[in-house]
């Protein structure tokens, strides 16, 4: 929506405050009054979908009946020509969780106590008009610019009550939003079932917030998916005191009980939790040492190269010229996300064989989360990092590991696989790898003798930093997507997550594609962004750092194919084929399934796919290799992977 759009006659668009899955917020003035406002609208692609429409609306009517000073008031909600959105407060600011991330890494005592005690003031409000937040974390709190720890009832604000829930004293009813809450923050009682939750859950969410506060961390910062959900539900979280020698024993108490597993023993409601952190004797004010900051290496930058000769692309498989050694900022390695739901039937089987009944059913109902939960409504995005706050990855990672690499033996590919770091994202719909700002070859190569006539043209392009989906996006994902209303439905999706959630979701069109990374927070990424991911700066003709074998690249299974026989004829999990990756730690950048652009064909109803499919011949698996399809169709071998702009 560009600048100077004018909405309902009255509200004139100045400015993009942030973007999220599901829409944008503005930044907007009333032309008569000259007041300025936030105005978060839906996006117009999925506001053409009526379940997910009523959830929008939804929300603004629950956050409008709430007024409090701590909470962002809703003060209007539009709905006209296809425009749907909600009016709020601007408040300038930043969330609490880059507050505590970006800066202070442990706040004192009397800080973390004072911002939780005004958080469950306005929680409390909420309540008592009869309303559960459902999904209270630091990235949903706001401090607004100036915050001063000694006014801090006047600087702290509570956003997005999108998955609230509202009991209708009517007739019982439950009117939820359209998702579950976030896994991080979730309570034991929400993981088995959201619907059954009362106040006591964001009293729980309340407590994790305050531990975060205190420590720097969650007491669950390492574990994700299925490991997180069951430590929510029966894993005691470490004593505050492991990571805060000098936290007092009297607040660790009062942290512990609000994180209780059984409700019941847990505080009653938000002014119990109040009434515990009052009566603490006065809290040390001692300042932790702030955590170094790790200083972000800035890509190098290259110059368009603009004649052949020295500037010339090289050929396929040389090596560039050596650069100076640079290392991207070190950090904690993390493993490769290789989690397999396609096992999950074996996995609970496992599980109920060698543990309790009770056990076994919160893995049950751990799997049903995990099959319905989702990044829901837009995040009030204005002042502060996008929704929960993205954990990054920083590893080091030198240029000469992914710059001029040619094809590697077979006796190296398992040793770069498990050597090479890269700078990664873990996002809630799967982990992501940074393509640094840069002058990139995209296209055929030269002297490659099996490029075709349809191919694009060898070319350097400048591409600013972006994050690439290490995998294809997965059955379990979509299914997500399409409960929410975000993404259109597919035929047996519903049996596909239960028998394969794990392979990559098919038959989709390119509009279906987009919406489900619009969903996400990501996009599509253009057929150049494409060529420069799969080949990790390198000049490949491949995106696989050996040569392509049916041991390490899901094709040629058509007829007279040379995988016939040794590969399935069908499309894979998305997280197998290890030796498949590329320098990037991207899977099946080759094979498995071709993967939708954002890139016009000749045609404005089409669209270019890349990578080639298990029906593949090897030519098709070529970086350069491209196919055109019409927008609104899709196939068996199609598929997708989404990227997002680097911050």
């Amino acid at each position: 929506m560009p600048a100077g759009t004018i909405l309902r006659k009255t509200y004139v668009i100045e400015d993009v405050i942030g973007e999220g899955g599901m829409g944008v917020v503005y930044k907007a003035h009333h032309h008569k009054l000259g007041s300025t406002f936030a105005i978060k609208v839906l996006d117009s692609k999925l506001a053409r979908i009526s379940t997910l429409r009523d959830r929008f609306l939804e929300e603004a009517r629950i956050q409008a009946t709430i007024q409090h000073p701590n909470i962002v008031r809703v003060l209007d909600i539009l709905d006209e020509d296809g425009v749907f959105g909600m009016v709020m407060q601007y408040i300038e600011g930043r969330t609490l969780d880059a507050y505590i991330h970006d800066e202070c890494g442990q706040l004192t005592f009397p800080e973390a106590r004072a911002i939780t005690t005004v958080l469950l003031e306005a929680i409390d409000h909420a309540h008592q008009s009869g309303v559960i937040h459902r999904d209270l974390k630091p990235s949903n709190v706001l401090l607004t610019t100036g915050h001063n720890p000694s006014a801090i009832g006047t600087s702290l604000k509570v956003l997005d009550f999108g998955i609230a829930k509202i009991l209708d004293a009517n007739n019982g009813r439950t009117i939820t939003g359209a998702k579950m809450g976030t896994p991080r923050y979730m309570a034991p009682e929400q993981v088995r079932n959201a619907r059954d939750v009362d106040a006591r859950a964001d009293v729980y969410a309340i407590g994790l917030t305050l531990y975060e506060m205190v420590c720097g961390r969650s007491p669950y910062e390492e574990l994700r998916d299925f490991d997180l959900l069951q430590a929510q539900i029966d894993t005691a979280p470490p004593p505050p005191s492991k990571y805060r020698e000098d936290i007092p024993a009297e607040l660790e108490a009062v942290i512990l009980k609000s994180l209780e597993k059984d409700p019941d023993d847990r505080y009653s409601n938000a002014k119990e939790f109040m009434r515990a952190l009052d009566g603490l004797e006065v809290l040390p004010d001692t300042v932790p040492p702030k955590p170094e900051k790790q200083r972000e290496a800035k890509p190098s930058k290259h110059r368009k190269l603009e004649k052949p000769g020295a500037d010339a692309p090289p050929k396929a498989g040389e090596k560039k010229p050596r650069s100076p050694k640079r290392e991207l900022s070190p950090a904690a390695e993390e493993p490769d996300e290789n989690w397999e739901l396609g096992d999950t039937n074996a996995a609970l089987r496992a599980k109920e064989s060698t543990e309790s009944e009770s056990r076994g059913r919160s893995w049950v109902a751990i799997v049903v989360v995990l099959a319905i939960l989702g990044l829901g409504g837009l995040a009030y995005r204005s002042f502060g990092p996008p929704g929960q706050k993205d954990r990054k990855t920083q590893q080091p990672l030198t240029e000469e590991q992914v710059k001029g690499k040619p094809h590697n033996t077979d006796s190296n590919v398992m040793g770069l696989t498990n050597s090479v770091r890269v700078e990664t994202l873990k996002t809630d719909v799967g982990r992501m790898s940074l393509v640094a700002a840069g002058t990139y070859w995209v296209g055929s190569l030269p002297d490659d003798p099996l490029a075709g006539s349809s191919e694009a043209p060898a070319s350097a392009v400048e591409l600013k930093g972006f994050f690439v989906d290490q995998t294809e996006v997965s059955v379990f994902y979509y299914a997500q997507c399409a409960d929410q209303g975000s993404c259109p439905p597919l035929p047996d999706l519903e049996t596909s997550v239960k028998t394969h959630p794990n392979t990559p979701v098919t038959g989709v069109g390119f509009g279906s594609a987009e919406a489900f990374c619009s969903w996400a927070g990501k996009r599509l990424p253009s057929e150049e962004e494409w060529d420069a991911a799969a080949r990790a700066g390198r000049a490949s003709l491949y995106p696989t750092m050996d040569e392509p074998t049916c041991a390490i690249v899901n094709f040629g299974t058509s007829s007279g194919g040379d995988c016939v026989g040794a590969n399935p004829l069908n499309a894979e999990g998305v997280y197998g084929r290890e030796l498949g990756k590329n320098p990037l730690h991207l899977r099946h950048m080759a094979g498995n399934v071709w993967e939708w652009t954002r890139t016009q064909g000749p045609d404005a109803q089409e669209r270019i796919v890349k990578g080639g499919s298990w029906k593949s011949r090897k030519v098709n698996l070529r970086v350069s290799a491209r196919r055109v399809m019409r927008a609104n169709t899709g196939d068996d071998d199609v598929g997708f992977r989404c990227v997002k702009d680097r911050p």
